[in-house]
Parts: structure tokens; sequence; C-alpha cells
């Protein structure tokens, strides 16, 4: 159980440090990627601790429709949207570009509508505050290695708090390594596992960037 956000990024912090591929190398050579929203507040303390660079990267859930907690699918910045096989049938065109949409959106109010840049970076650390079923993790995730599959970092570590088990392991067949404090057989939400777990805003996102 994590007090907040906060707590949860500085143990997070803590366990990438131990980690060889992090500590051996030099801080301009690590860059730490958030997913917003809640993502940033854990990404900024764990980029904080580590003393490293800190960016986000736009990665958002299609949700299922008649309960748009339950994400069926997700979408990265590159449009392309990571659907199962079984949840096809329900993701319609209009659901895919209003997620689109969403994504310009957030690329720029929270990045100024820049690109992400990895010039030197050898080590990635993607960041989200838990995983559930995955989806935006994985759709960001694919959508990261594609890039720097054209040159740039080597490394690309996914680190959260929490975690699915199941989706975890999926995870884990796409990134270099993922660093997962705890990993539940039990997560219906990664909110059960924080005594205080708040919704993030878009202006608190933007408050955050700015002060970091």
């Amino acid at each position: 159980m994590f007090k907040d956000r906060e707590d949860a990024g500085r143990q997070l912090a803590e366990a990438l440090t131990a980690d060889g591929e992090i500590k051996n190398r030099a801080r301009d050579e690590l860059l730490v990627l958030s997913i917003p929203r809640g993502g940033v507040v854990v990404g900024l303390m764990v980029a904080e601790e580590l003393e490293c660079e800190h960016d986000v990267l736009i990665s958002k859930k299609i949700g299922h429709p008649d309960n748009s907690e339950l994400a069926i699918g997700a979408i990265a910045e590159d449009g392309k949207a990571e659907v199962g096989f079984v949840e096809r049938g329900l993701v319609t065109e209009e659901m895919v570009m209003e997620t689109r949409r969403k994504i310009e959106k957030y690329i720029e109010k929270f990045r100024g509508g820049r690109e992400l840049e990895f010039e030197d970076k050898r080590v990635v650390i993607l960041v989200d505050d838990g995983v559930a079923t995955g989806r935006s993790m994985k759709a960001g995730l694919k959508w990261l290695k594609k890039r720097l599959g054209l040159g740039g970092a080597k490394v690309v570590v996914v680190a959260v708090p929490v975690g699915a088990r199941e989706s975890i392991e999926e995870l884990r067949e796409v990134a270099d390594e993922v660093v997962c404090l705890d990993e539940r057989d039990d997560l219906r939400a990664v909110g059960q596992f924080y005594e205080s777990f708040p919704q993030v805003s878009d202006k608190q996102v933007e408050e955050l960037l700015m002060e970091s």
C-alpha cells in the first residue's frame, strides 16, 4: 500500500537506483517519460530522485462504450489503435478519432506541440502510477520502441509501483526491463493500493511540468 503518488515515486526511484542498467549510467544518459495524468506525479518524483531529465509521452485508453473507465484499447502518439482481438467489434472509428484528437490536444498542452527528442539518451524509463489492463502502457511502449529503433536510446525500462501480474508479464515481452514494486493477482483498480489517490487534472499536470 502506497501513501500517495509521491510516496510511490520515491519507492520506485529507490528500486531503480539499485538497477545496474541505471546506476552505472551518467545522469544525462537517462530520461524519464511519464504517461499523463497520474503518471506525471510519480514520474516527476522518480526523475527528481534520479536527478535526470523528465518529459511526457501521451498514450490514451479507449474506454468501453458502457464503462469509460474500462480500457478496451489504447492509442499512442503514432495514432495507431492497439485493441485486443475480443474487443475489436466494440471499437468504432468515431471512438478512435476522438482518442486521436485528445492525444493531439495533450501533445500541444503538455509539450507545446514539440516532438520527443532522445539525442544521447541510453536508458528511457517509462512511468505510470500503475497498470491494470496495461493497454495505455503497452501502446506507449510499442510506439517508443519503434521510435528508438531509428537510433538513440538502447534500453527501455517500464517502471510502475503496482500492476496486475498478467499485464506486467505482457509488458515484459515488449520492454527491455520491467520494474514493478507490487505485482498483484487481485488488482481490480490501481487506486485500491493507494491510501490517497485523487484524480489528477490537466491543470495540475501543466503546473507540475512548469515547476519541474
